[in-house]
């Protein structure tokens, strides 16, 4: 319990973008306390849990979820100005909206295997690729008129 705790509980001051020493300063504590939560050398009692909670903007369910799913891989923009806390904090927002998509899937018992209308198709000229193409807009019932957004025919076929 208390690693599930210490490791959601970094997590979502990450997610806050804050540090130890200002997460410690919302909640009326020591950074020492902070880091030995954090490090499942202690917990917090109800009193504060809930000034953590109110200081992160999280429910108190948000540290007793089981982390089920892991995202190992992200890419950004290789010229991207963000700074490494930004970059934390994206990442970490990225996992919980992930996990909070896969358990809902979970719960809902969604089917969200993909069926490839193009496998099997060998590409290896251009008309092989008007080829695909069409397959592709025939099976998603797209017509031939242009795609005004690629990503929103893509989630509604994944």
């Amino acid at each position: 319990m208390k690693t599930l705790f210490a490791s959601r509980l970094k997590r979502a001051r990450t997610m806050a973008c804050l540090s130890m020493d200002e997460l410690a300063l919302h909640v009326g504590i020591s950074k020492e306390a902070i880091r030995k939560y954090e490090h499942a050398e202690a917990m917090p009692n109800s009193e504060k849990l809930i000034k953590l909670c109110a200081a992160l903007h999280i429910k108190p369910d948000y540290f007793f979820r089981p982390e089920v799913y892991e995202v190992s891989e992200f890419a950004f923009r290789k010229k991207s100005v963000l700074g490494v806390k930004k970059v934390s904090q994206i990442k970490e927002r990225i996992k919980d909206q992930l996990e909070r998509y896969l358990e809902l899937e979970d719960l809902l018992a969604l089917d969200s295997a993909f069926v490839n209308p193009v496998d099997g198709i060998v590409i290896n000229s251009t008309e092989d690729i008007e080829k695909a193409a069409e397959r592709l807009r025939l099976v998603w019932e797209l017509g031939f008129n242009p795609i005004n957004s690629i990503i929103d025919v893509l989630e509604d076929h994944r």
